[in-house]
């Protein structure tokens, strides 16, 4: 109770109600978490397609062939299926009767000769009005034709393929397969699967040779570092030209190409080493030094195999450099890799749909941004603003154990990473196992969010300046940013590798350099969430289930969090901290503790002229009142921003955290300007409120639905005391000596507390001695 009374002080003076959830809410937030690992590829059952004879189609006289018989990489086929000889009716025949349309699909394969006994297909769509599985669960399909098939037996499925470093596509017709009582993998009784047809005519893709998917990230300040992805090894020489404007300030060079690959048995766990793998080709580095002479703005044009397949890069802002406009830093985090709108597969019906749109905005920002509020800022001394990098923050791909999805996900970004520096930290959805090998360390939470993967395809795919795949943080200064990326799936406890890494790294800013410090995790460390577990005790052994150590629920993370690095954050002043996880934008206020250390206020950066903009829709939980123009003035804390809204599905679990300014169930990324060392300003590009109806298929223009200036001395928070700090004052000496036994009574207060916690909770103290300088109080 006694510590509980500085946090209560301040929600008075501050007006802020502290809310609790009843413990009857709290209990039913952890049965409507979504869970983490579902997706329309973990639907396949591969105990039932084990028994099925790909050589000997149920069906002789149905057919599926393609339209053409060369494919491009990215175009669109159409395939067509008849299935009218055989197939006779939809509901009125037994639900798991290979005659029930409405358990047909089509599935695609690449190379054409894989075994579909022992590996998934890369994409696959759901023929009829839905699919019915052995257990009678429905699943609604996306494909337009559905009910005509169950009508006729006939569809035309439009389905786009990409060079995948295989040459062909085979296309199989299932009657059965699909498990929608997701997770056990156990067929259901009387379940089955059929194969129906399959194509005769062989799909080839053109130019399957090629090297493709360049991605462009920084090695270091100086170092430039370049990753695709072959089917062979390197050939010829790796070139480039570095441009300003019209003139060639350097090259024709050449850059030395080191190769990587990996294969099943790096990974942890299936489906990642089974059925999910396929092989993903070598990956090809090539590092360009970056020379101080060159101008900002400088482009890199390199080809990957010679003088052909070639791309050009803008480099990003050099560490302090501001004459020419602002640090400019795109921010997202859970993308996912949702198919074309035109595209009638079930792949990815849930995560990652709207990502098409969401990259698309973005690379209309490395182009030209268009802000009438940044060029304000700026002061009209900016002719035009443009991005500078952009910062994924975790929850990737979303492949989650199959490896397809990793090329569907790189071939959606590769305008960006081909065009500008693009940085990328691992979440739950690249890291998490059960399993590690027993040279690596494990994730913190282990659990299944990987599918096995355990970080290798991230790692491997992705360039960054890590130190390794274990050491999967790292920071560099572009601009006026220090830009600083955690693994929040690792252990950042103080004392490990990861802590004391970023107590070197956060004292080491110069920030007459790089006056702004923006962090980047995948967990949120501030997040309104009703997703809690244990909630007050964050090293309490997981009993959520998943198989990991510690609890993944949102509150027991926040909490993990805020015990073991947010000390480090306050000391050394960080300026911004964005997450994701959370498939929401939330914008909280300068927080330490739980509690709001500097709210932000109203404002209109262009008086009377200022645009309206909505606030959240009606009826979304969380604060949508606040005014969608505001700015945080000489902020004492960390401001905290959570941003998964890159394209996974939402789901709506926000009360209405003291902490929560903005909650936006929108899908978007966020600009950050640096203007100079005294003005910031950040923007949330959304896709537009979207009724439920049309989410994956139909969107609204980008416009900016929340905005936000922070303006602070150019020493930053130097001007007041911090958080935890009081100036000194001159007192008489008798109330000293009163002071001085009160101290001394409650520290022993404290220290019987602090004996009786250990024994309620033996845990608790075991890794975290280090922290109880720190307590925290419960997450409200």
């Amino acid at each position: 109770m006694l510590m509980a009374l500085p946090s209560l002080l301040l929600c008075v003076l501050a007006f802020t109600p502290c809310v609790r959830l009843s413990s009857a809410h709290l209990d039913a937030s952890v049965h409507r978490a979504v869970h983490q690992t579902e997706h329309a590829l973990s639907y396949i059952n591969m105990r039932l397609l084990q028994e099925v004879d790909p050589n000997t189609p149920l069906c002789a006289m149905c057919t599926v062939e393609a339209n053409v018989s060369h494919v491009s990489d990215g175009q669109f086929v159409q395939v067509k299926v008849n299935t009218s000889t055989y197939a006779t009716g939809g509901e009125e025949e037994n639900q798991h009767d290979a005659h029930n349309r409405n358990t047909h699909w089509l599935a695609v394969y690449s190379p054409a000769n894989a075994d579909v006994r022992k590996t998934t297909p890369i994409k696959y769509a759901i023929l009829g009005e839905k699919y019915v599985d052995a257990s009678g669960k429905a699943k609604k399909s996306t494909f337009r034709g559905g009910k005509e098939y169950v009508e006729t037996g006939i569809a035309k499925v439009n389905m786009q393929l990409i060079d995948m470093r295989t040459h062909d596509f085979a296309f199989y017709v299932f009657s059965g397969g699909l498990d929608l009582t997701w997770g056990s993998h156990k067929p259901p009784s009387k379940a089955s699967a059929t194969l129906l047809t399959r194509s005769r005519a062989q799909l080839s893709m053109s130019e399957s040779s090629r090297p493709r998917r360049p991605r462009a990230a920084l090695a270091k300040e100086d170092t430039l570092r370049l990753t695709w992805s072959d089917a062979q090894a390197h050939k010829g020489t790796f070139r480039y030209e570095v441009w300003a404007g019209e003139k060639l300030v350097a090259g024709p060079s050449s850059a030395t190409v080191k190769t990587t690959y990996y294969e099943a048995d790096d990974m942890c766990n299936e489906p990642a080493t089974t059925y999910g793998y396929r092989d993903a080709g070598l990956q090809h580095t090539a590092d360009i030094p970056i020379s101080s002479s060159w101008d900002d703005g400088a482009k890199v044009r390199y080809c990957l195999d010679g003088v052909e397949n070639c791309y050009t890069l803008r480099l990003p802002r050099r560490p302090g450099r501001a004459a020419d406009g602002p640090t400019v830093l795109l921010l997202t985090a859970d993308m996912g890799q949702g198919v074309h709108p035109y595209d009638d597969s079930t792949t990815w019906p849930q995560y990652g749909q709207p990502s098409h749109h969401v990259v698309r905005n973005m690379i209309q920002d490395i182009e030209k941004i268009d802000s009438t509020v940044a060029m304000h800022v700026a002061g009209g001394n900016v002719s035009e603003l443009r991005a500078h990098a952009v910062f994924h923050s975790g929850d990737l791909s979303y492949a989650i154990g199959f490896a397809a999805v990793w090329d569907w996900w790189l071939w959606t970004i590769e305008e960006l990473t081909s065009k500008i520096v693009y940085f990328t930290n691992p979440g739950n959805h690249e890291f998490d196992a059960p399993k590690f090998p027993a040279d690596r360390p494990a994730s913190w939470f282990r659990g299944t969010d990987s599918g096995g993967e355990c970080g290798v395809p991230a790692a491997k795919l992705m360039p960054s300046p890590r130190a390794g795949i274990d050491r999967d943080w790292w920071s560099v200064d572009i601009g006026l940013v220090h830009m600083v990326s955690i693994n929040t799936e690792a252990d950042i406890t103080p004392g490990s590798p990861q802590h004391e890494w970023l107590a070197r790294d956060l004292a080491s800013v110069n920030r007459s350099v790089t006056p702004w410090i923006v962090l980047g995790g995948h967990r949120p460390m501030y997040i309104d969430s009703t997703y809690v577990c244990n909630g007050t005790d964050p090293f309490h052994p997981n009993h959520s289930g998943g198989g990991g150590d510690h609890e993944p629920c949102d509150i027991d993370v926040a909490h993990y969090l805020k015990m073991s690095m947010e000390p480090l954050l306050l000391k050394h002043e960080v300026d911004l901290a964005f997450w994701g996880h959370s498939h929401v934008m939330q914008r909280h206020c300068a927080a330490y503790n739980g509690t709001c250390v500097t709210k932000s206020v109203p404002w209109l950066p262009l008086g009377a002229n200022t645009p309206t903009v909505a606030p959240a829709r009606p009826g979304d939980p969380g604060p949508s009142d606040t005014p969608p123009y505001v700015r945080f003035v000489e902020p004492k804390a960390t401001i905290h921003l959570v941003v998964g809204t890159a394209g996974a599905k939402h789901y709506k679990n926000a009360f209405g955290d003291a902490t929560d300014e903005r909650c936006l169930y929108e899908y978007g990324h966020v600009r950050f300007y640096a203007f100079n060392a005294t003005h910031a300003l950040w923007e949330f590009v959304s896709l537009g409120p979207i009724p439920e109806a049309s989410e994956s298929k139909a969107f609204n223009a980008a416009h900016i639905r929340d905005t936000i200036l922070i303006e602070r001395a150019a020493s930053p928070w130097k001007s007041a005391s911090s958080p935890t700090a009081s100036s000194p004052t001159a007192v008489p000496s008798a109330v000293i000596v009163f002071i001085v036994v009160m101290i001394g009574v409650g520290a022993a207060i404290w220290a019987g507390m602090k004996l009786y916690r250990r024994r309620q909770h033996p845990l608790r103290h075991d890794p975290f001695t280090r922290l109880e300088v720190v307590e925290m109080e419960p997450i409200r």
